[in-house]
């Protein structure tokens, strides 16, 4: 009988950008992962590498939080090694028609985070944190959901994602200094979700903190 797979396991969780919103290229960063391990896979087939991307369209830390522990023991099961990906930011820090506050005040965002990080810990999965990406613009309202997106608030959001990142030593892409002073050129017409060049520039970013890790 045949032996079970050594599987090392890649766990995505995000919302709209790590689904892949607006490449219709190659339909996003997570995507590109699962491109890139192919050709290993095909070499490798008994410790293949698993890109699982559970990143939902509108989904938030908190809401994340309340599937993690679930998808986290289920793959733990699964795999010889597991790492997790978070990818959020800008729904939390979105405010919405009516509210002069964010989604998720920042406050509970930090604490969603590390909670992450936690959890990822306690299932032997190493935690990347991807921050929110610029928008184009300083402010605007969002023409899908009627929001107020502001590019000072985001950051704020990045920043605490940064923070806990150095707290509990996880690796960190910080989509505010990828992006630099022009994210409008990584930007799609929306202003806020990432394009074919900035899905790209992203699927980079994580690829390498992951290979450092050796998840890939």
């Amino acid at each position: 009988m045949r032996e079970p797979y050594n599987v090392s396991m890649v766990v995505i969780e995000g919302s709209s950008t790590a689904y892949g919103y607006y490449d219709a290229q190659l339909h996003g960063w997570a995507n590109r992962l699962r491109t890139d391990v192919l050709a290993y896979n095909g070499a490798n087939d008994s410790t293949p590498i698993v890109i699982d991307n559970r990143a939902i369209p509108g989904m938030t830390i908190s809401a994340i939080n309340r599937e993690l522990t679930t998808h986290l023991a289920a793959q733990a099961q699964r795999s010889h090694q597991l790492s997790s990906v978070l990818s959020v930011g800008i729904n939390e820090s979105k405010v919405m028609p009516g509210c002069t506050r964010p989604v998720v005040p920042l406050t509970v965002f930090r604490l969603g985070v590390q909670h992450f990080v936690r959890r990822s810990e306690q299932h032997k999965a190493r935690a990347v944190l991807v921050g929110p990406q610029p928008p184009a613009e300083d402010q605007f309202t969002s023409v899908t959901t009627g929001s107020i997106i502001e590019a000072d608030l985001t950051e704020e959001y990045s920043e605490v994602m940064r923070q806990v990142a150095e707290e509990t030593g996880s690796p960190f892409v910080d989509v505010y200094d990828l992006f630099g002073d022009t994210p409008e050129q990584y930007l799609s017409d929306d202003k806020i979700h990432p394009n074919a060049l900035g899905h790209t520039m992203l699927h980079g970013a994580i690829a390498r903190e992951l290979q450092v890790i050796g998840a890939m």
